[in-house]
């Protein structure tokens, strides 16, 4: 486990770290994102990736399991993909009513993932019951997490959230730093 560790943090350092800083460098792209000292810059650029390559993929995910045939299923890639336009806004521009925006969705999106929890345990936990009637409560509840419905995964929504509220708290951070007292 810890060779691969290793193994990951150094092609995170060399390819995505090194090649994209050099390359933000040449073409004077980071101006535009107000990322502070160069190490800031390297975290803030990775939440940035890793917020970007999370929606993405979420919604990718979700758009081929057709997430989309009910209404309450339409409010996850609605949620996650305003995030996204509104985190990018913030990056882009860093105004305070963009942030405000961004805060809202980051906090809707983690409520809609907490619920989107709730819902697939619920489904998984009914069919268990009509599926097995005789079980006990307790195991009905522990079938429910490995049931129909991938009952966690919509918890990478409250993950999504976290992420954006650590990319806000380093902005912050490294704005609070770069100003004189």
């Amino acid at each position: 486990m810890l060779c691969s560790v290793n193994l990951f943090r150094i092609i995170l350092n060399k390819l995505v770290l090194t090649k994209w800083s050099a390359y933000f460098r040449k073409s004077k792209t980071l101006s535009y994102f107000n990322l502070g000292t160069s190490k800031m810059k390297r975290v803030k650029l990775l939440l940035i990736f890793t917020m970007a390559f999370m929606a993405v993929g979420t919604l990718l995910e979700l758009f081929l399991l057709s997430h989309y045939e009910d209404e309450w299923q339409l409010l996850p890639i609605l949620l996650i993909a305003g995030s996204l336009i509104t985190f990018m806004s913030f990056v882009l521009k860093n105004k305070q009513w963009i942030l405000r925006i961004f805060k809202i969705m980051l906090w809707s999106t983690a409520f809609s993932g907490l619920l989107g929890v709730y819902f697939h345990m619920k489904a998984n936990f009914e069919f268990e019951s009509e599926l097995r009637p005789k079980l006990s409560f307790t195991q009905h509840l522990l079938d429910s997490f490995s049931g129909a419905l991938p009952a966690l995964a919509p918890g990478s929504m409250v993950v999504f959230a976290l992420i954006g509220y650590t990319y806000i708290y380093i902005q912050h951070k490294s704005i609070s730093n770069e100003t004189p007292n």
